[in-house]
């Protein structure tokens, strides 16, 4: 290790112990390193200047780079990284995603508020957004799904705002038979008993 201030710090040799690291400093004005850290130094420092971007920037470039050719396997980022590195210039175009709600923008809702109390009433409001499946923005607010309720106004049904598809409605309606109609068997373990 470098035998700089910030290695020698306290704060430094604490982290260090809380994670079982040993430190072990290398010789004074003796370089035991192969110089690997000042060739990539100087490697940044000469793309920045031929380039005139920040270094910080060229540190990215590097280590998103390949360094066999045009195998993307052997990029730092790749290497270094379980996960791959999102590169600047490639913008992924966002899925849309069809979202299924029981409830619809503009469905008259009430709110369970959050400090509710024995007789605290639920407050009105109206759907302004659909946010996922479980989330949906009440008056620009978002709001789970399991604190909100439809709001029926007069002569209005609950047969329009179902959770459930009309073909499930259908199956619930179809007569369940009294009797199991599956044949028993005794298990086969009893083959060999007579009885």
């Amino acid at each position: 290790m470098d035998n700089s201030t910030a290695f020698r710090s306290h704060q430094f040799a604490e982290a260090c112990r809380e994670w079982n690291i040993t430190r072990r400093f290398r010789a004074a004005y003796r370089p035991s390193g192969n110089g690997i850290a000042e060739r990539m130094h100087r490697t940044i420092k000469s793309m920045a200047a031929r380039s005139g971007k920040s270094p910080l920037k060229m540190v990215f470039w590097y280590n998103l780079a390949a360094r066999e050719g045009v195998n993307g396997e052997t990029a730092p980022a790749k290497v270094l990284h379980k996960y791959s590195w999102r590169h600047p210039a490639l913008k992924r175009e966002r899925e849309q995603n069809v979202i299924h709600s029981r409830f619809s923008v503009g469905d008259p809702v009430v709110v369970k508020p959050a400090d509710r109390r024995c007789m605290t009433g639920w407050a009105d409001g109206k759907v302004t957004g659909i946010t996922s499946e479980n989330t949906i923005e009440v008056d620009g607010v978002p709001r789970h799904v399991l604190d909100v309720c439809h709001l029926f106004l007069d002569g209005e049904s609950d047969e329009k705002h179902t959770d459930e598809p009309d073909d499930v409605i259908a199956q619930e309606v179809q007569e369940v038979p009294r009797r199991s109609e599956r044949a028993r068997r005794p298990p086969a373990w009893l083959s060999d008993y007579e009885y």
